[in-house]
């Protein structure tokens, strides 16, 4: 992050130091994805699939704010189907929350308020899930 700082100030000839919230709020989302990486690495056995499951919360994460704006705009569509979206809504990480890139990038301010709900959401969602993991690694038989 400080060699990416330091090439948009010798490109731009300025100091932005905004650019730095983004960093702090990539670092939120990356301690977020390693605790659920490690609580797919304490379920299955490959390597493969706990880089895919993780995947997949990722891509799934950074788009569960769409995916809620659009079960409810929606009229057409069963209450089973709205539960289920507000059901995983709710288990899978909101990674939306974590995303200010625009926000940077378009020059705006990026509240305290915003970094401490960031950081709050990011270390309890990663406490829950690596709680988890400890729980299910105890569990699980080595052999």
């Amino acid at each position: 992050s400080l060699i990416f700082f330091v090439f948009l100030f010798f490109v731009s000839g300025k100091a932005d130091f905004k650019i730095f919230y983004a960093f702090i709020f990539i670092l939120f989302e990356v301690f977020l994805m390693s605790s659920v990486t490690i609580l797919f690495s304490s379920i299955v056995v490959t390597t493969s699939l706990s880089g895919i499951f993780s995947f997949s919360v990722f891509l799934v994460g950074k788009s569960t704010a769409y995916l809620i704006n659009f079960i409810h705009t929606s009229t057409d569509i069963s209450e089973l189907t709205v539960l289920c979206a507000n059901l995983l809504y709710f288990i899978l990480p909101d990674l939306s929350l974590l995303s200010v890139e625009d926000l940077v990038s378009a020059g705006k301010d990026i509240s305290g308020r915003m970094i401490f709900n960031a950081l709050i959401y990011s270390v309890s969602y990663s406490a829950i899930v690596l709680f988890i993991s400890t729980y299910i690694f105890k569990r699980r038989e080595l052999n």
